[in-house]
């Protein structure tokens, strides 16, 4: 695992990383399910049927990604909203994951720019990013297009936003990510995909998806990148 990560990273340049999972807990302080059900109200609140795999479940991002089948812009940014300001809410709380502060230091160190890519909106990653002084350590934000969910992840939009921001290339960019969603963004991108397994449920799902390398700490990514 560690040679076949190393080839990787190896070959790349630009070194783009999901947020919520590779740089930290998001919801860590403030449960996710709480938000999901904060965001689901919006759409009840404006009458909109609330189908049973949504109403079940405690992920938010799903659930506003769901927004984007109602063909209604005023609900969407409605749920856009109450899910910005959680978000912005539960930053106050997220806990970073261990070794990427490493990694970031470490692609600094060898001249590789660093861009976030997230489902997640972008002031929310950049208030994490201040309150943690790493934000002068990344050069590119690409967050969730506003009113947009149908360009989340796995939609490779962000991606390429990030990819242009950089002036970089797909094929020069390694990108992790500790989700399916991630794994499919990236190889609709063209980028190389390290997957980040945080959790050991994912190993053997994430293995069967083939990404380019798969690892369980983000300290292995940071080695790999020295």
């Amino acid at each position: 695992m560690t040679g076949e990560l190393e080839r990787v990273v190896g070959r790349s340049g630009p070194l783009l990383l999901d947020f919520d999972g590779p740089i930290c807990r998001v919801f860590a302080g403030y449960p996710a399910a709480a938000v999901a059900d904060r965001v689901r109200e919006v759409a009840i609140r404006y009458g909109e049927a609330v189908p049973a795999e949504i109403a079940d479940t405690g992920d938010p991002l799903k659930v506003l990604y769901w927004s984007a089948t109602l063909d209604r812009l005023d609900v969407v940014s409605s749920m856009e909203q109450e899910l910005a300001s959680a978000e912005l809410h539960a930053i106050e709380t997220a806990e970073e994951t261990p070794g990427v502060r490493a990694l970031i230091r470490a692609a600094s160190s060898t001249g590789r720019p660093v861009a976030v890519v997230s489902n997640n909106s972008a002031p929310a990653i950049q208030s994490f990013l201040d309150s943690r002084s790493l934000a002068e350590s990344v050069s590119a934000v690409a967050g969730r297009p506003w009113g947009r969910p149908d360009q989340m992840k796995p939609h490779p939009h962000l991606l390429f936003e990030a990819i242009r921001d950089l002036g970089s290339k797909p094929d020069e960019c390694v990108f992790v990510g500790d989700s399916m969603t991630d794994i499919e963004a990236g190889r609709a991108a063209g980028v190389r995909v390290v997957a980040f397994a945080n959790r050991p449920s994912k190993i053997e799902r994430f293995r069967a998806a083939s990404p380019d390398a798969l690892v369980t700490s983000m300290g292995s990514v940071a080695d790999a990148v020295h």
